[in-house]
């Protein structure tokens, strides 16, 4: 828009030199002043690059109707300025722009079919300029026009010549960022037809990127991926925005490689006014290999542990059964139901060998708990309980384990009731803690369980002031087959299920576990369980 902002320039300068040197301007030649200077105004308008477009065609439109004008003040179709009617459209197709050949085209018609149809009139006959002038006048127009085609003409050349030497520079670069890319990198159409292959296709396909332009991409894709790459190609020229596949690209001595393709669309013009797709494909096949060792793995391990879990199941059925007749058995000679034992040792062993067969089964029983839960098999019964009762009955049951080791049991429980858990899991919890603080604690010693409830919420603690445990251990404390290390290492019996048990019991009833401790100060382990299992710790905290 710059011949625009030199117009309107030029026809305000020309209204202040008529006026001073010659005459005040008339109507006639005012309107035409400042018609020319009114140009100026497309030129602001193109600096929005929205209405560059309209910008142009408004000024080409005005531009040929001020032609028109002045022609039908000098003579009409006879006009010395009828030759820039006929530039108006040579100035269009330098554009190269259909719109706008269409546009000068249409305007310069319209120019002279409008001087024709007022030369009836008789509106042309009196022309602005003196006959004597008139030949001089032609001429100067005429270079004028002549001169002006000719700089429209040099601009679109040096304007051409320019934009072929920066796309030939822009070529070489990206040829050589091509070429030393490791990506491979693809120029197609939406269809497949290959444009431009980078370097990298030696080393990933095989085949120099000479011998893969003007083929279709899906003569070097696996047979079973070609509906993805064909699916991605359409969906990124339709859609206007990068899409991905991932498809295995046959390799030319045999084999496939797996490529991540990234394809975007582009509509440069390099090609034509048609859309391409640049394809920049990443070799997954180290992470596709990887992907698929692990699946296996995780197959190998999970039928693993569905075997180990079935071994469980069979080991812990052919194992109750002869110990519950060893229970049995035992128990019958150890009361001495069909007749007094003779020999004092023999009952001594018949009690022996029930305590044993008890101990064997609760492992038992533990191991196929652990395995419950470990599969998702373990399901909870949530129902309203007493939890006095429950934890007098506990008591009682250890009880008797605690006299013989000289350590006092202490209760400190709350009167509230209302909880809603699963009977046997928050038994087994209690019980679990019991035995784990009476197993460890020595001789003297003390344990204290307490309860409480709290904002919807129950709390069950045991305490004790036995040997502790260290702060390495703790960090371990709770997982499967685990038990502190130290001064007990192996000096007491047990699987080291008891706590793993416990903080899964707890965490399936949406609650969670704390454990306190230090060697030579005892132990305190702290349950926290929802009043009803359905309760989380985000509600909670809410």
């Amino acid at each position: 828009m710059r011949g625009q902002m030199l117009g309107g320039a030029f026809g305000f300068a020309a209204l202040i030199l008529y006026a001073v040197f010659i005459a005040m301007p008339g109507w006639v030649e005012a309107i035409a002043f400042l018609w020319l200077t009114g140009h100026a105004g497309f030129a602001v308008m193109a600096g929005n690059p929205e209405r560059d477009a309209a910008a142009k065609a408004g000024a080409t439109a005005s531009l040929t109707l001020f032609i028109a004008y002045l022609c039908s003040l000098t003579g009409g179709l006879t006009s010395p300025f009828l030759p820039w009617l006929l530039v108006l459209p040579a100035d269009g197709a330098l554009t190269r722009q259909p719109r706008m050949i269409l546009w000068s085209a249409g305007a310069t018609g319209f120019g002279i079919v409008l001087l024709a149809l007022i030369a009836p009139t008789g509106l042309t006959t009196a022309p602005l300029l003196p006959a004597a002038e008139t030949s001089l006048v032609r001429m100067l127009v005429a270079l004028g026009a002549a001169a002006y085609a000719g700089a429209a003409i040099w601009s679109v050349t040096r304007a051409e010549r320019q934009a072929q030497a920066a796309a030939r520079r822009g070529a070489l670069v990206f040829q050589a960022v091509t070429d030393g890319a490791g990506d491979l990198i693809l120029r197609m159409t939406p269809s497949g037809e290959l444009r431009f292959a980078s370097a990298a296709s030696a080393a990933l396909v095989g085949l120099e990127p000479e011998a893969l332009v003007g083929r279709s991409a899906f003569e070097f894709v696996a047979p079973g991926d070609r509906a993805v790459l064909s699916e991605t190609l359409i969906d990124a020229a339709h859609l206007k925005r990068a899409t991905s596949a991932e498809v295995r690209m046959l390799r030319a001595g045999g084999g496939y490689a797996w490529m991540e393709f990234r394809c975007d669309p582009v509509n440069d013009g390099a090609w034509g006014a048609e859309i391409d797709i640049i394809a920049v494909g990443r070799d997954t096949s180290v992470r596709r290999a990887f992907e698929d060792q692990l699946a296996r793995s995780r197959d190998l391990a999970e039928r693993a542990n569905t075997s180990k879990s079935q071994f469980l199941a069979n080991m812990s059925h052919e194992l109750r059964t002869p110990l519950n007749a060893i229970i049995g058995f035992s128990d019958v000679m150890r009361q001495e139901m069909f007749g007094a034992v003779s020999v004092p040792k023999y009952k001594e062993y018949a009690g022996l060998i029930h305590d044993s067969g008890r101990h064997l089964l609760d492992l038992i029983g533990d191991v196929l708990d652990m395995s419950k839960i470990e599969a998702g098999k373990f399901e909870l019964s949530p129902e309203p309980l007493d939890t006095t009762e429950l934890i007098g009955k506990c008591l009682e049951t250890v009880k008797v384990t605690a006299e013989k080791k000289k350590v006092t049991l202490t209760a400190n429980l709350a009167a509230q009731g209302g909880l809603v858990a699963d009977r046997r899991a928050l038994k087994q919890i209690l019980l679990n803690l019991l035995s784990n603080a009476i197993k460890f604690t020595p001789a003297g010693g003390t344990i204290e369980i307490a309860t409480a409830t709290k904002a919807g919420w129950f709390w069950l603690g045991v305490a004790d002031d036995g040997v502790g445990i260290g702060e390495e251990d703790l960090k371990r404390l709770g997982n499967p087959f685990e038990q502190a290390a130290g001064a007990y290492t192996r000096e007491h019996e047990g699987t080291g299920l008891g706590l793993s048990l416990v903080r899964s019991f707890v965490e399936m009833h949406g609650g969670r576990l704390e454990i306190e401790s230090a060697l030579g100060q005892g132990t305190t382990v702290r349950a926290f369980l929802p009043m009803t299992p359905q309760m989380t710790m985000a509600e909670a905290a809410q």
